[in-house]
C-alpha cells in the first residue's frame, strides 16, 4: 500500500475543523496538539492512490443525523439518499442509473450520527465520462418533489414496518442507543422519527443542504486509480461550495450513566424469539490511553462473528441457544453482511455494548441472567495472562483485515483525521497493545466498565411476564433436547438462580408499535 498523500487548500490544521473530536474524559493519547482551523479554511482531500483499476472516491460531510434540526429528524438521511437516488438537474434518476449501468459503477451513501458519506467506484477506463455525473449529483442535484415524496415514504415504511417489527436485534442496538443518549441529537436514529420524516418538506432539505454541505465540513478521498489529475478537477469543483455553514455543535455530552441497572423491556407481542442489548455510554475513544485494553478486551470477550469471544463459547458453543453473541468497544455498525465495522461511523460520544442474538423465549431470563454474570466477571476478573497474550496475536494480525479494499483504507483515514490520531489507526491500536500484561488491562476494565450501571433492553412478548419474573427473581432452569457435561448443568442451576437485584422502579416497559414515533 502506497503512503497516504495529504492535500489542502489551506492546512493540515483543516482536520479537525473537518470533524475532529474534542478530548475524550479518560486520559488521551500523546497525540500533538492542533492548531484550530483558520476562518478561510479550505477544501481537505485526502489522495491514497494503489495499483487497483478501480477509481474509490468518498465525501464525508460533517453533518450527520445529529445535525438534524429539531422536529425534522430525519434531514441528513432524506437528503443523502435524495442525493444518490435523485437524479441531477441533467438527469432523472433512471437516466441517472442507465448511465452507470453499462460501466458497473456505483454511487451510495450512508448516514450516521455524526458523518454523511457518499461513497463512489467506477473502473479507469470510464473516469472522465462518470466524474461529472458524479460531481452534478453533489453539486447539482435534482431534488424534484416527486423524488422526494418516493423517498420520504419509504423511510416511514422502514422505520414503522421494518425496524419497528421486523428486526428485533437491530431494533434492541437502537433502542439502546436512544436510551443511553437520552435527550441529545444521538438519540433518534439516523433515518430519524416518524414524526420529523412526515413534517419534513422539500425546501427544508434544500435550505438544510445549503448550511450543511460546505467545505468546512468535508473530507473528501481519492484512491486506487484516482490520479493526480482527477484530484485536481474534485478539489477545483468542490473548492466551490459555500465556505462555511451555520450548524450548531449538535453532540453535547450524554446524561451521566445511572448508578443501578435499568431494563428497558419493549413488548413485541409477535416475537418469535428474544433479542437483547445491554451497555453504556463510555467515558473513552480511539484517542484514549486505555482505548487499546478496552479494544483487546473486547476482542476477547466478543469479537464480532468470531468464535473465539467468551459470550460466544459460553452461550453459543456450550449451550446452543442462539447464533451468536458480541461484544464492542465503541459504537459498531456492520458493513453489509460481512465481519467488519463500516468505516465513517465515528462518533465524538461513544458507548461500550453487548449483543446477544435472539434466544428462545423460553429461555430469554437465563440468557439475560448468564449474559450479565459474564460481564460482571469479565470486570471481577479480568483476563489471565494467557488470554492477553492470545488476543493481542490475533488483534495484530485482524486489525489489517480492516484495511482489505482502498474504499476500507481511506475510510479509515478520513476517521484517524476525525480523531485526530498522530498515527493510523491500525499501528497506534498495535504498539497501544504491545506492553499490555493482564493487570493493565483488568485496572483498564475497572476503570471503564460499570456492570452496576447497564442500561439492559430486551425485545420480547409477553413484557410484563418477563418483568414479573426477573423483578421477583423467579428460577429460570435451563433445559436441553440432549444431554449436556454436569460442568455445565452444574453451573446452569447456580445461573437459573442468579439474583439480577432488578426493582421495578428499574423497570419500564414500550409498546414496540410507538417507538421512534417523536
Amino acid at each position: 500500500m502506497r503512503p497516504l498523500i495529504l492535500l489542502t487548500l489551506a492546512t493540515v490544521a483543516t482536520l479537525a475543523g473537518c470533524g475532529g473530536a474534542p478530548a475524550p474524559t479518560s486520559t488521551p493519547s500523546s497525540a500533538p496538539a492542533q492548531a484550530a482551523a483558520p476562518a478561510d479554511a479550505g477544501l481537505t482531500v485526502l489522495h491514497q492512490p494503489s495499483s487497483s483499476p478501480i477509481v474509490e472516491l468518498r465525501f464525508v460531510f460533517r453533518a450527520g443525523s445529529a445535525y438534524d434540526p429539531p422536529g425534522r429528524e430525519g434531514t441528513a438521511w432524506l437528503l443523502a439518499h435524495l442525493l444518490t437516488e435523485g437524479g441531477t438537474q441533467d438527469l432523472t434518476y433512471p437516466e441517472l442509473l442507465s448511465r452507470l449501468y453499462p460501466w458497473a459503477a456505483q454511487i451510495g451513501t450512508q448516514v450516521d450520527k455524526e458523518q454523511l458519506t457518499i461513497v463512489a467506484r467506477v473502473h479507469r477506463e470510464h473516469v472522465d465520462a462518470f466524474y461529472p455525473l458524479l460531481r452534478d449529483v453533489l453539486l447539482a442535484p435534482r431534488l424534484d418533489a416527486a423524488d422526494f415524496e418516493r423517498l420520504r415514504t419509504q423511510a416511514v415504511t422502514r422505520l414503522t414496518q421494518n425496524m419497528r417489527t421486523a428486526n428485533d436485534e437491530e431494533l434492541a442496538k437502537l433502542v439502546l442507543e436512544a436510551q443511553l443518549f437520552a435527550g441529545t441529537p444521538y438519540a433518534h436514529p439516523s433515518i430519524g422519527t416518524e414524526a420529523g420524516l412526515k413534517a419534513l418538506t422539500l425546501d427544508d432539505l434544500k435550505a438544510w443542504r445549503a448550511t450543511a454541505l460546505t467545505r468546512d465540513r468535508l473530507v473528501i478521498g481519492l484512491g486506487g486509480a484516482a490520479d493526480d489529475a482527477l484530484v485536481a478537477r474534485v478539489r477545483q469543483d468542490f473548492a466551490g461550495l459555500p465556505a462555511h455553514g451555520t450548524l450548531p455543535d449538535a453532540t453535547p455530552s450524554p446524561a451521566p450513566s445511572p448508578t443501578k441497572p435499568r431494563l428497558i423491556v419493549i413488548d413485541q407481542p409477535q416475537a418469535g424469539a428474544t433479542a437483547m442489548a445491554f451497555g453504556h455510554v463510555a467515558d473513552f475513544d480511539r484517542r484514549s490511553a486505555d482505548f487499546p485494553a478496552m479494544a483487546l478486551a473486547a476482542s476477547y470477550f466478543g469479537e464480532h462473528r468470531q468464535f473465539h469471544g467468551v459470550l460466544f463459547q459460553q452461550i453459543r458453543e456450550k449451550r446452543g441457544m442462539n447464533y451468536g453473541d458480541y461484544a464492542y468497544a465503541e459504537a459498531f455498525v456492520q458493513e453489509g453482511w460481512g465481519r467488519m465495522p463500516r468505516t465513517n461511523i465515528a462518533r465524538r460520544h461513544q458507548h461500550t455494548s453487548v449483543w446477544i442474538r435472539p434466544v428462545p423465549n423460553e429461555d430469554r431470563h437465563f440468557a439475560l441472567r448468564i449474559a450479565l454474570r459474564l460481564f460482571g466477571g469479565l470486570v471481577a476478573d479480568g483476563l489471565t495472562a494467557e488470554a492477553v497474550a492470545a488476543t493481542r496475536q490475533f488483534l495484530e494480525g485482524y486489525v489489517y483485515l480492516q484495511l482489505q479494499t482502498d474504499q476500507r483504507r481511506l475510510g479509515t483515514a478520513i476517521d484517524d483525521a476525525f480523531y485526530g490520531l498522530p498515527e493510523p489507526y491500525a499501528l497506534g491500536l498495535g504498539a497501544g497493545m504491545k506492553p499490555l500484561d493482564a493487570p493493565a488491562v483488568k485496572a483498564a476494565l475497572g476503570r471503564h466498565l460499570h456492570p452496576e450501571a447497564l442500561t439492559i433492553v430486551v425485545v420480547t412478548p409477553d413484557a410484563a411476564g418477563f418483568v414479573d419474573a426477573v423483578v421477583g427473581d423467579a428460577p429460570s432452569p435451563k433445559a436441553y433436547a440432549s444431554p449436556k457435561p454436569t460442568e455445565i448443568t452444574d453451573e446452569d442451576a447456580i445461573i437459573a438462580r442468579l439474583p439480577l437485584g432488578i426493582g421495578r422502579d428499574q423497570v419500564a416497559i414500550l409498546p414496540a408499535a410507538t417507538l421512534f414515533a417523536n
